[in-house]
């Protein structure tokens, strides 16, 4: 049993994005300088992809996590925590050790990245007008964790070579849990996005075991 239902779930929804507006274009400007910044690679922009990655991951599982879902669901603050645990792994791998670099891809695994990444950065918040549910409802990569856990595991495809394991388990978790979650609520269309992450991440594992790393 959920502790909450879905009306008071877009209540604090509401609340959440009227606190933290005009915070919304500096999400959207962080987006679009990644994706720029896997269109046009630069020395140090695999760095700052996971630094940009990793700041939605810890906002998320602290500020929405932690300090708004957890005022109405008691499992929050263990979602909070697996969010800055990813946040941390991907500023340790990505940014410290420079572990990750992206690469546009023209594969399978490219593909289903560039359907993730639209999702994420274009579907979901244009959803709210075709649902007719006003700007309070927008759900934006690195404000919302849906959308933040879609760009992920699309930008993570789009790295080059083997994508670290240790990367990939927290998103998989999370969309299990979270389509579990969406079901029990009869929210369609999160159940089938949150499948989507499912299906992605075991295909960024599989990846991480077949792929050979590219050269440099």
């Amino acid at each position: 049993m959920l502790s909450y239902t879905v009306e008071v779930l877009q209540s604090l929804l509401t609340y959440y994005n009227q606190a933290l507006w005009p915070g919304h274009l500096l999400a959207v400007a962080l987006v679009l300088l990644a994706l720029l910044l896997v269109a046009f690679p630069q020395r140090w922009g695999g760095r700052a992809i996971a630094v940009v990655l990793a700041a939605g991951w810890l906002w998320v599982g602290w500020v929405y996590y932690i300090e708004r879902l957890g005022r109405i669901d008691f499992s929050a603050p263990l979602y909070g925590a697996a969010f800055l645990l990813q946040g941390l792994l991907l500023l340790w791998t990505g940014a410290l050790r420079g572990a990750l670099r992206w690469t546009v891809r023209l594969d399978l695994y490219g593909s289903v990245a560039l359907l993730l990444l639209l999702i994420a950065v274009f579907l979901l918040p244009a959803s709210v007008w075709f649902e007719n549910a006003g700007w309070t409802q927008l759900r934006l990569v690195g404000l919302m964790p849906l959308p933040t856990v879609l760009f992920t595991i699309g930008m993570l495809l789009l790295t080059a070579g083997k994508t670290p394991l240790h990367l990939t388990v927290i998103p998989l978790l999370w969309a299990l849990a979270a389509g579990a979650t969406a079901w029990t609520l009869a929210l369609t269309a999160e159940t089938a996005l949150a499948a989507l992450c499912v299906l992605a991440s075991v295909m960024l594992i599989w990846r991480g075991r077949v792929a050979r790393p590219q050269a440099a």
